[in-house]
């Protein structure tokens, strides 16, 4: 089963922040560049405590130099790469496990994503909703 986007950008996004410094170049379409990224990140940065906020970060940085561009709604992507840091940070102090970061993330995924159907359909209260659970959910 495939991750619904904006868990692919949220991941994205986490990991970014520090690939600047990584030295990938951009390889054509936003996706790709960003698989491009992630694999990169995954390398440096190899699943275990400790390393859960670097690769987040390194995620983080790809996904703004090549999703946040073209991105429809900006400030979600960012909530997303806000939230994989902040359950990253959590993971690497071992104050939740992995498999728990893991599902909320998805969550949060989830939310923007419909925070982001309810802004397409002018619903503004209804993605506000959607973002103050993401809120609560990463508290």
């Amino acid at each position: 089963m495939r991750a619904p986007a904006a868990l692919r950008l949220l991941a994205a996004a986490l990991a970014g922040a520090m690939l600047a410094g990584c030295g990938l170049q951009p390889a054509g379409a936003p996706e790709a560049d960003l698989a491009a990224a992630r694999h990169v990140c995954d390398a440096q940065y190899p699943r275990r405590i400790g390393n859960y906020l670097r690769h987040a970060l390194c995620f983080n940085a790809a996904v703004e130099r090549h999703a946040i561009p073209t991105a429809r709604y900006p400030d979600l992507v960012r909530l997303q790469a806000e939230a994989r840091v902040r359950l990253a940070e959590k993971v690497d102090r071992r104050q939740i496990g992995v498999q728990t970061a893991e599902h909320r993330m998805r969550e949060a995924d989830t939310l923007v994503a419909a925070a982001g159907r309810e802004r397409d359909a002018g619903k503004e209260d209804g993605a506000r909703r959607r973002l103050a659970a993401i809120d609560a959910l990463l508290r």
